[in-house]
């Protein structure tokens, strides 16, 4: 009813969550409904809790069952993938909480690197096109990819400094996920939490870190 008001109303009711201190038991709630809501009918869902699929009453049955288990298989591995990837207020709302928690947080993990980049300037065009000699493409990936493993460490090392709150939400948001699509899709454990980390958070920052706050001046 008020999607095109979604920000503002996401984040009316973080702060009265916020000042409520059930910000955590509130996203967790919305995570259960987005992942496991009376919503989603799919076919993963609608048998999810029946017995269809453990019956051996005849040959037919068994051809039935694995035509079942496929069709649930597909529909979860689809669905787990586009897990978050839409505007809703789960997500509206979470992108702007990891904000405001994570503030000091990126700046510890990403900002000097960002810095660093921004200051160097660094040849890191890798489009053959657009880089003729070989020797210079040569150069670019080895630059690229020493200043992407960079970040990547400096991410993958800074579990212990990520603020508590939000791992506790993403500790939600990994349990329901592997409840729901674990037995079909191994690869949701780390999906349905970077799919908030990554593709909301550092992503972006890295993207536009003016936005972000990590460098100075107008985004």
């Amino acid at each position: 009813v008020m999607s095109s008001e979604l920000t503002q109303l996401s984040e009316m009711l973080l702060h009265i969550f916020q000042v409520s201190g059930a910000t955590v038991d509130w996203i967790s709630a919305l995570v259960e409904d987005e992942i496991d809501g009376v919503h989603k009918e799919s076919t993963a869902n609608r048998l999810r809790y029946t017995t269809r699929i453990h019956s051996n009453d005849s040959r037919e049955s068994g051809q039935d069952r694995e035509i079942l288990v496929r069709d649930m298989g597909r529909t979860a591995t689809v669905e787990a993938n586009l897990l978050f990837r839409g505007n809703s207020l789960l997500t509206k709302a979470l992108d702007l909480h990891m904000r405001r928690l994570g503030k000091e947080y990126l700046e510890e993990t990403i900002g000097e690197r960002i810095r660093e980049i921004d200051e160097s300037d660094p040849e890191c065009e890798v489009d053959p096109a657009r880089v003729p000699r070989t020797e210079d493409l040569d150069r670019n990936w080895r630059n690229l990819i020493s200043l992407t493993t960079g970040v990547w460490k400096a991410i993958a090392m800074s579990v212990a400094r990520c603020p508590p709150e939000l791992r506790r939400i993403f500790r939600h948001v990994r349990a329901c996920a592997e409840d729901r699509y674990g037995d079909f899709l191994r690869s949701v454990t780390y999906s349905s939490v970077s799919g908030f980390l990554f593709l909301r958070f550092f992503c972006p920052a890295i993207l536009n870190p003016k936005l972000f706050g990590v460098l100075k001046g107008k985004a």
